[in-house]
């Protein structure tokens, strides 16, 4: 399973290569220049261009891909740009180790009005991190905190999240009033109940996001239930959830009330699932359903869409993944599918729209976007004539995209 390439931690107190002390300079020289960064004592020049064209700066430089370097160094230069540079540096912290978590924590510590700037985290919890990477009180101070992802140790097969680290995810739950997005990626829990026993710790995020996560002696579907959480102990579980992303390579028995009766948006995206598509039936309120198979797995379309009890149903969404299929099996395997029949109007009266992507390694041109376009519309004219159907393609190598 590939995962996207991890960034530099987002960090206003560490300087820019450009303004590093020179090698002979010592400890104390560097941590004094580096809470500099954030201070910008008398040493920060005025600067002699206009205010406006200071903050286009700041806003291009923000778009690239990698800009902290450049945006720390419109901190320690420009008073104007201080705090536009602070809140591109503090809006998404990426934090992979020991040091990147502490250099965060002080600067959270030494300014309050940092903490304001953070509206998303994505934190690399694995089996060597301290057992609370980032202090309570900080954690309580993130009000503007929207989004959060743990990435677990994916490196240490077979062995379960130790306990701290669930503790530590647990505490942003109660801790965090703002939370609404929560993705959890590489985690191994010990059976399913710890997996739903971390979900229901948060009981007001809209979003969850469970990515490459499995547990241990319960996968089977028929002891999932059996071990589910005591209800009676979690009275406002998944109450706000409305967007479910399951992207796994374990079996899933969705008709578990883990999820609460609010999902709208589901995506699913893993192994050969077809039975557990069952399950989709005990989603009361989906309006929109996206399906990420490869070639061998379009069938299961068949078998989602057959469970859709929805009357408020409006969006189907396709990811269809060649995987080294040809131009025309790939197509055979769609016109197979009969989704002119299947998505009949008396069938999903309020279906809106039938989105088609295919994904493919090859390299894409125009003609070659127009030519599928056309080959998927030939599949499902009625669907097509309907006005439903978009089409596209995207090159793409990872099956699983983080």
């Amino acid at each position: 399973m590939a995962l996207r390439k991890r960034r530099k931690v987002v960090n206003a107190l560490s300087p820019p290569s450009s303004v590093r002390p020179s090698c002979g300079s010592d400890e104390s020289s560097v941590r004094s220049l580096s809470l500099a960064s954030t201070r910008l004592t008398s040493t920060s020049h005025p600067s002699c261009l206009p205010a406006d064209i200071l903050l286009l700066i700041v806003e291009a430089i923000g778009k690239n891909e990698d800009p902290q370097n450049e945006l720390r160094a419109c901190a320690l230069t420009c008073r104007l740009l201080r705090s536009r540079s602070q809140a591109r540096l503090f809006s998404s912290p990426i934090l992979s180790d020991e040091h990147q978590y502490s250099t965060f924590s002080r600067a959270l510590d030494g300014s309050s009005a940092l903490s304001a700037y953070v509206q998303s985290l994505r934190l690399y919890v694995g089996t060597t991190h301290p057992d609370m990477p980032i202090p309570p009180h900080l954690v309580v101070g993130l009000k503007n905190l929207k989004a959060a992802t743990f990435v677990g140790d994916g490196t240490v097969l077979g062995t379960p999240v130790p306990e701290r680290t669930i503790s530590f995810v647990k505490l942003f739950g109660v801790l965090s009033s703002t939370l609404s997005r929560l993705e959890l990626v590489l985690f191994k829990f010990a059976d399913f109940a710890e997996l739903v026993r971390l979900i229901w710790s948060f009981p007001d995020i809209t979003s969850l996001s469970l990515v490459g996560c499995s547990w241990g002696k319960s996968h089977e579907q028929n002891t999932q239930r059996d071990c589910l959480p005591e209800i009676q102990h979690y009275p406002r579980r998944a109450q706000c959830l409305t967007s479910l992303t399951l992207r796994l390579s374990s079996r899933l028995n969705l008709s578990l009330p883990a999820w609460g009766d609010s999902v709208r948006d589901l995506e699913i995206q893993g192994a050969d699932l077809s039975d557990d598509f069952k399950g989709i039936s005990t989603f009361p309120r989906l309006e929109r359903l996206c399906l990420t198979l490869c070639a061998s797995q379009l069938s299961a379309v068949l078998f989602a869409l057959r469970n859709v009890r929805s009357p408020t149903f409006k969006r189907l969404v396709i990811k269809h993944h060649l995987k080294g299929q040809s131009r025309n099996s790939a197509l055979i395997h769609v016109k197979a599918l009969r989704l002119d029949t299947i998505l009949d109007p008396s069938a999903f009266p309020e279906l809106k729209a039938v989105d088609w992507t295919v994904i493919t390694s090859d390299i894409v041109d125009e003609a070659k976007v127009q030519g599928w376009v056309e080959d998927i519309g030939r599949q499902m004219p009625h669907v097509r004539d309907r006005g439903l159907l978009t089409c596209k393609i995207e090159q793409k190598n990872m099956f699983f995209d983080t």
